[in-house]
C-alpha cells in the first residue's frame, strides 16, 4: 500500500515533500448497545463506530447520523435531551449495520475457509453479486438483501454471538 501512495504522491509532482507520519487507524464498529449520545454530547460518523463491516466504508452512516444529530440537536434547544439521538441511530442505521456484519461475516468466512468453491459458487449464483451491486447503487440495503434469504443471515448471526 505505501508503494501505491508513494507513487500517487509522486503523480502529483509532491514526492520530494517531507511526510511527518503515514499510519492509518483500525476502523471501530458499534456492533451493541454502547452508549453514543446523553443528555449534553452524542457521537456521530466513525466516532460512534458507524461503520459498515463489509466493505469498511462509513461516510454514508456519518451523512446519516449528522442528519440524526442535527434534528436531535435542534429538538434539545426546545428542552429536549440529546440521549433520543441513540435511539433513532439504533432504529434507523444500527439495523443495516447488523446486516453488513452478517454478510462480511459470511462472504469473508466462505473466503477465508473454501476460497475456490465460494467463487464458484458465487460465478454460478449472480444473485451474490447483484445483491451486493444493488446495495452499493442504493437499489437496495444489506437488511433487505439479508431478509430474502433469512436462513444464512441468521445462522451467521448465531455464530457471532458465539465468539
Amino acid at each position: 500500500m505505501k508503494d501505491h501512495v508513494r507513487a500517487y504522491i509522486d503523480s502529483l509532482g509532491l514526492g520530494s515533500a517531507e511526510v511527518e507520519i503515514a499510519r492509518g487507524h483500525k476502523i471501530r464498529f458499534r456492533r451493541g448497545g454502547e452508549r453514543i449520545a446523553n443528555e449534553r454530547a452524542l457521537l456521530a460518523g466513525d466516532s460512534a463506530g458507524l461503520a459498515d463491516e463489509f466493505t469498511e466504508e462509513g461516510i454514508s452512516y456519518a451523512v446519516e447520523s449528522g442528519r440524526l444529530a442535527a434534528r436531535n440537536v435542534l429538538r434539545s434547544l426546545g428542552g429536549g435531551s440529546l440521549a433520543s439521538y441513540q435511539a433513532d441511530v439504533d432504529r434507523e442505521i444500527m439495523p443495516e449495520l447488523r446486516a453488513a456484519r452478517q454478510i462480511g461475516f459470511m462472504f469473508y468466512g466462505m473466503l477465508r475457509r473454501a476460497p475456490r468453491p465460494w467463487m464458484f459458487a458465487s460465478s454460478k449464483f449472480p444473485y451474490l453479486w447483484d445483491a451486493f451491486f444493488a446495495v452499493q447503487r442504493g437499489e437496495s440495503t444489506y437488511a433487505r438483501e439479508a431478509a430474502r434469504v433469512p436462513l444464512l443471515p441468521g445462522i451467521a448471526q448465531r455464530m457471532l454471538d458465539r465468539q
